[in-house]
């Protein structure tokens, strides 16, 4: 099964919208847990129980005193090598491009995760991803969006 993380806080009707598209495709490999990423993670999964684990378009913290607030920290990539899969992977997407840059130099210090993509670790179109309400909205805006993939590296 895979592990969607997607925006901080969803309001009621983005999670009754959600949880009307498990039901009318009955989707059983699919919930809803409204919470902090790291604490969903560390509390709800058991070890290598996940194949992969979507990020797409988290609160990017953008002021200094708040970049402890992100998703991606030490802490929540150990939780995530913990729970994934071998060979399971971490699919981040962000229009901003300081997170992107912050991502990318997490997970080059982390030596359990490998980039999926060469350098500059990311790609701006992914055809085969599918779109959100904050993709359209940002590509709306003229923003640049980037895809990255990590990989669980075997031990």
């Amino acid at each position: 099964s895979s592990l969607l993380l997607s925006a901080n806080s969803l309001t009621l009707l983005n999670e009754v919208k959600i949880w009307s598209k498990i039901k009318n495709y009955e989707l059983s490999n699919l919930f809803v847990i409204c919470g902090e990423g790291l604490l969903a993670t560390r509390d709800y999964f058991p070890s290598t129980s996940v194949a992969d684990i979507y990020i797409n378009f988290p609160d990017p913290w953008p002021k200094n005193r708040h970049a402890k607030n992100r998703l991606i920290r030490p802490d929540f990539l150990s939780q995530a090598h913990r729970i994934l899969l071998p060979q399971g992977s971490v699919t981040f997407v962000t229009d901003d491009l300081g997170y992107s840059e912050w991502t990318i130099n997490a997970f080059q210090k982390d030596l359990r995760f490998q980039s999926a993509y060469p350098p500059p670790f990311y790609k701006t179109e992914k055809l085969d991803y599918g779109t959100s309400y904050f993709e359209d909205l940002w590509r709306e805006q003229g923003k640049i969006i980037r895809y990255h993939q990590f990989i669980k590296k075997q031990t």
